[in-house]
């Protein structure tokens, strides 16, 4: 089997899905996916058996890893978890059968907004890293004369009321859900419980701030440094090969060339 052949099939595939419904972030997520299987299999393939068997694996993977992906979109948190408390409840719930594709659809949705479920000081730092995005596009709507998007008015916003509204209406359900599947996930509803006990302390100071208008969390300031997108590749490539020949000794010069010069152009893949 040749690449260009699963290349043209999953190509095919690809250009039936909805992609102007999906995001940038998403597309290129999804893109990578299916550039991971095709490069996959046209190594692994080789009789016209395999690949009539292989294109319908590939094209399953895909599509399971599409639905995988969708299903972290929080517009349909609501309706997928209403589905998923249905099946879980049934009698006939095979978490490891047909039902394993939406308990995986769940568990990726849940680690996407799985940040009020860590310990709380870790919480705290990327809840603050959180609404500093959100209060810094807030005021720039208010500087083009918009409506302030929900949650990032820094004048109206408590921060730790906000925090327990989303951590009870949104997480808390959910978890309590796939803990009935996986029963350890119980301790992540446990520091759910901390967490929004810790904020309920906090609910009064952060009604300071907001009026203050110091409304930010000090313990997310400075922890996340603006990268640089392009960085110099000549002292990307001298630290590089300081590191290789740390690592193992005297390798003739071209062959570092070599391995630094694909490093980076790794790093400026789109």
């Amino acid at each position: 089997m040749t690449s260009s052949t699963l290349a043209l099939t999953t190509s095919s595939w690809w250009s039936q899905e909805p992609r102007g419904q999906l995001s940038t972030t998403t597309n290129r997520l999804l893109r990578t996916i299916t550039s991971q299987l095709r490069s996959l299999s046209s190594r692994s393939l080789s009789t016209t058996s395999s690949l009539t068997s292989t294109r319908a694996i590939t094209k399953r993977l895909v599509n399971n890893m599409i639905e995988i992906v969708l299903a972290t979109d929080a517009a349909h948190h609501f309706t997928e978890l209403a589905k998923f408390k249905s099946r879980v409840t049934a009698e006939d719930f095979k978490p490891y059968g047909e039902d394993k594709l939406m308990v995986i659809k769940m568990m990726v949705h849940l680690a996407d907004i799985s940040n009020p479920v860590k310990d709380f000081d870790l919480a705290l730092v990327w809840t603050g890293l959180l609404y500093d995005e959100f209060f810094k596009q807030g005021d720039r709507e208010k500087e083009l004369g918009r409506d302030i998007s929900f949650l990032m008015d820094r004048k109206t916003i408590n921060i730790a009321g906000s925090s327990i509204g989303f951590s009870r209406m949104l997480v808390q359900p959910a978890y309590e859900a796939l803990a009935l599947v996986i029963p350890l996930a119980q301790v992540c509803l446990d520091n759910l419980n901390n967490n929004i006990s810790r904020w309920e302390e906090l609910k009064s100071d952060f009604e300071k701030k907001m009026k203050s208008g110091e409304n930010f969390i000090e313990e997310s300031r400075g922890k996340i440094k603006k990268p640089n997108a392009f960085p110099d590749p000549n002292r990307r490539k001298s630290s590089l090969l300081g590191s290789f020949k740390n690592n193992y000794g005297a390798i003739p010069n071209n062959l570092l060339d070599g391995l630094v010069n694909s490093h980076n152009d790794k790093l400026l893949e789109p």
